[in-house]
């Protein structure tokens, strides 16, 4: 009778016992083998990174493991975590960074990367693997005119769209969101380069957009809003030259204008005819020939409209002042067979050679008549010719030159004597 309570006891205790350690002992964990951890283990010694740049390659970073005898490395690359993998090997530095670059990286993927360390044929260490997204959002931008003050506009509405993508095979392109009239091109490099009309502008610096949507097989996966830009009208219209004569010329030259016109004082800018510019893809120059009614030395303007490819045009104020005829270098020479810089005292012929200096002149006579009677016009000439009087002594031979803005011009004179010859002599 006494012994059961006693065993009772004790299996009450191991009953009680056994409760306990059964609620306190922590669970088995379970067994996981993490794939990224290198094959050797004890973690990355490494420390690998992957990155993508804007310089549209890869950057690979990693530490020089704490092993002796590194001759080179090895660049595993891969679009699946476990490979497999295209190899790349660069020679080991003594740098305590290792830094390299990869250029032909899978487009449109992520990319998985694994350094080996090589000591000559057996590996030394292997990094972890990381990964590398190459697929930043993409970007479409107008290509601007560039100046020194950052210039935001664009000179034509040809212009050219620069993409900036890693991923979709193809772009589609619209003046408006709705995506009407798009037209799709190939997406065949990280900067593809796009022809693209702007189309019309309502107004000079008038902001201009452009939508843009990635297409990946087919399917469209993001939408883009091209960088904006505004309409601009970059012709430079100048008057070309002094103003010494009755008919100016007006010059333009840029891109992406198609007509000139200009006109003189008095008259109708918007009666002048247009002139086309055969090539406003280019820079290339057209010129308008203004013909002046009223000629006078006063300053006086010059108008001129330019218009754009976009529809606009812009209006010119070209200042203008006359020349008149330099009367300081104003001189001529008879004859100068001797080599004398004021020609020469005496000839033995009638038939004489004249050269002028009168600059800003567009006219001429000679006579050996104070009045000229008789005696046209000549288009001014560095060197002439003139005919003495058949006589024998001195002849005083005048010269008078002028512009269109001084009709009555500004006259010299010079002497030479004439020797009795002979009808024979020359």
């Amino acid at each position: 009778m006494q012994r059961r309570p006693f065993i009772a006891r004790i299996a009450f205790v191991a009953i009680a016992a056994l409760l306990l350690f059964s609620c306190t002992r922590r669970p088995a964990e379970p067994q996981f083998n993490n794939p990224f951890d290198p094959a050797t283990g004890g973690g990355d010694p490494f420390r690998l990174t992957a990155e993508y740049t804007t310089l549209g390659v890869v950057a690979l970073t990693w530490h020089a493991p704490p092993v002796t005898g590194i001759t080179d490395y090895h660049i595993r690359r891969s679009v699946q975590p476990a490979g497999p993998y295209t190899v790349t090997v660069i020679p080991a530095t003594a740098a305590a960074v290792q830094i390299t670059t990869d250029a032909k990286f899978a487009r449109n993927r992520t990319n998985y990367y694994r350094v080996l360390a090589f000591n000559g044929h057996d590996i030394n260490a292997e990094s972890q693997v990381v990964a590398a997204t190459v697929s930043p959002p993409a970007k479409l931008t107008i290509l601007r005119t560039t100046t020194a003050f950052n210039d935001s506009t664009v000179p034509s509405r040809q212009a050219r769209l620069v993409l900036r993508s890693n991923f979709g095979d193809s772009v589609e392109v619209a003046s408006t969101r709705s995506f009407l009239a798009s037209q799709r091109f190939a997406a065949t490099d990280t900067n593809t380069i796009i022809p693209w009309d702007l189309g019309a502008a309502s107004a000079r610096h008038a902001r201009l957009r452009v939508f843009a949507r990635m297409h990946a097989s087919g399917v469209v996966s993001t939408e883009i809003v091209g960088d904006s830009a505004l309409a601009d009208l970059t012709a430079k219209v100048r008057l070309v030259g002094a103003v010494i004569n009755d008919t100016l010329i007006v010059r333009a030259n840029g891109l992406g204008f198609t007509r000139l016109r200009a006109v003189g004082p008095g008259d109708s800018l918007e009666l002048a005819p247009w002139l086309a510019n055969p090539h406003p893809e280019r820079t290339d120059s057209i010129e308008v020939r203004v013909v002046l009614q009223n000629n006078s030395l006063a300053p006086f303007v010059v108008r001129a409209e330019a218009e754009s490819d976009f529809g606009f045009t812009r209006r010119y104020d070209l200042p203008a002042v006359p020349l008149s005829v330099d009367t300081l270098g104003l001189t001529f020479t008879i004859n100068n067979a001797a080599g004398h810089t004021a020609g020469d005292a005496e000839t033995t012929h009638p038939d004489v050679f004249i050269v002028s200096t009168a600059k800003n002149a567009t006219q001429m006579r000679f006579s050996e008549s104070t009045d000229f009677t008789g005696v046209p016009w000549q288009p001014f000439r560095t060197t002439s010719t003139f005919t003495l009087l058949d006589t024998a002594g001195t002849h005083r031979v005048y010269g008078i030159f002028r512009n269109p803005f001084e009709p009555h011009g500004f006259a010299v004179s010079k002497s030479i004597v004439l020797l009795a010859h002979s009808s024979a002599a020359r």
